[in-house]
């Protein structure tokens, strides 16, 4: 999860944690794109409004490697506009949702998309064996 706010991060935290889901923390894209490449995760929760790099640029700048070009994205923001919905759909950003998210719904969305995501795809292979059916299996971090 990349995200720079203390009590976003600790509500995304709270919600994923209670349905099994393990995170890892990225505070600024310097941090994140270097977590990222040492170990792509599942997924990448992504904040659009970093100090130091646009959201939606840094998740581009992260799928130009060939080992995270399928590497599935969620965008928050606090300020969304349809122009980047629009630049964040053309990065390759599988869902943009807007702060405040749904606490009610948060946690299946994260399990719908990674549903979505046949195990191998974001990887090249399905050699950590994580489930994509809702609640069965755990998956690796997701920062």
């Amino acid at each position: 999860m990349v995200e720079d706010n203390d009590l976003n991060y600790e509500l995304f935290e709270v919600i994923l944690e209670l349905r099994g889901f393990r995170l890892s923390r990225a505070r600024s894209g310097r941090e994140a794109y270097e977590l990222v490449s040492a170990d792509p995760p599942d997924l990448v929760i992504m904040d659009v409004g970093l100090p130091d790099v646009d959201g939606i640029d840094l998740v581009a700048r992260i799928r130009q490697d060939r080992a995270n070009a399928e590497l599935p994205f969620v965008c928050v923001s606090g300020h969304a506009t349809a122009e980047d919905e629009e630049r964040a759909a053309s990065a390759g950003v599988v869902r943009y949702l807007t702060k405040p998210i749904n606490t009610r719904s948060f946690a299946q969305e994260i399990e719908e998309i990674l549903g979505e995501v046949r195990p191998g795809d974001a990887h090249g292979d399905n050699s950590d064996g994580w489930s994509t059916s809702p609640g069965v299996g755990r998956r690796r971090d997701i920062p």
